[in-house]
């Protein structure tokens, strides 16, 4: 038995794998509704994922045979596990405990705790509480594809600035900022989080500035009102709102982009939501989105979101 990072030229070989595994656990849905849990690791997406310091991408090899993979990575003090499986041939010989046992040792030297979300079979809950996994709380199987349960390992007491992150959305009215705010906050609050939003606008009564400020935390929040941003998203250029702190993350869309890919620029708001999901941390496959969006325009959107949260990663 080998446990070790993914490397380029073991990508082809993970990535079938990867595909027999969302068969087997998805097999009672549509091949087209598999085929959206599999384009998100293509082969050209493993190769560009595993070249970034924040995933943690290992794979379990018995000889030259990839028989087991982790996709998992690491996102302000949390270690998340997005996607574990192993070869059913090779099943209950060790491969699930020596991988697991992998990652809480790598996240324990850098995190605050690892957790990740699983299906409500009792034999899956069961093998992550012998390696120490705690229930956490159930999402709702309307806001995901199914009924999962979050599970994790606390290796220390997070500080509040670790578990708290305040989000600024910037732009013009007509931009769908409201809106974002208001389905993030949504998205936000069924992951359990405290959630603050308030939307702020400009002096101008008509296609004036305005931006959405979301506070989210594991914490009650005591203060409201963001001071600093942890992400500043802008889809007009403004610099007001980040003040030159380095844990700021911050983006400027680019109109054009969208425009490019959809022909219209009414899809860049959604394309920013992807953009903002994916800077924290939310597993996008997992989450039922379209039952918080408008029903106009509906799949269209959720493409327009999909992209924006994938987008990084086409990028040279």
């Amino acid at each position: 038995m080998i446990i070790k990072l993914l490397e380029k030229e073991e990508i082809k070989q993970t990535k079938e794998l990867f595909d027999k595994v969302i068969d087997e656990i998805h097999s009672d849905i549509s091949m087209q509704e598999r085929a959206s849990y599999k384009n998100k690791y293509t082969e050209e997406i493993l190769g560009k994922l595993i070249d970034n310091d924040n995933n943690y991408f290992i794979i379990a090899k018995s000889q030259d045979k990839v028989v087991g993979f982790v996709f998992a990575l690491t996102f302000s003090g949390i270690g998340k596990v997005h996607w574990i499986g192993i070869d059913k041939e090779y099943r209950k010989n060790g491969y699930a405990s020596a991988l697991l046992k992998n990652v809480i040792d790598y996240f324990s030297k850098t995190c605050y705790k690892v957790e990740l979300y699983t299906y409500m079979h009792q034999g899956t809950i069961s093998f992550f509480e012998k390696h120490g996994f705690k229930k956490g709380f159930l999402i709702d199987k309307n806001f995901c594809k199914m009924q999962l349960l979050n599970m994790y390992v606390n290796f220390r007491t997070p500080t509040d600035e670790e578990v708290t992150k305040c989000i600024i959305i910037t732009g013009e009215a007509g931009q769908g900022i409201k809106l974002m705010g208001k389905v993030l906050a949504e998205i936000l609050t069924k992951l359990n989080k405290e959630v603050s939003l308030s939307i702020v606008y400009g002096p101008d009564v008509r296609s004036g500035g305005m931006h959405a400020e979301l506070v989210y935390s594991n914490n009650k929040i005591m203060v409201p009102f963001i001071k600093e941003a942890d992400i500043l998203l802008e889809l007009c250029p403004n610099n007001n709102y980040c003040t030159g702190t380095a844990f700021c993350v911050k983006e400027q869309i680019n109109e054009n982009i969208v425009v490019n890919k959809f022909g219209k620029k009414v899809f860049v708001n959604m394309f920013a939501l992807g953009r903002v999901l994916k800077l924290i941390g939310i597993d996008l496959e997992k989450i039922n989105i379209e039952q918080n969006l408008p029903k106009r325009f509906i799949e269209k959107n959720i493409e327009a979101i999909s992209y924006g949260f994938s987008y990084r990663e086409f990028l040279e």
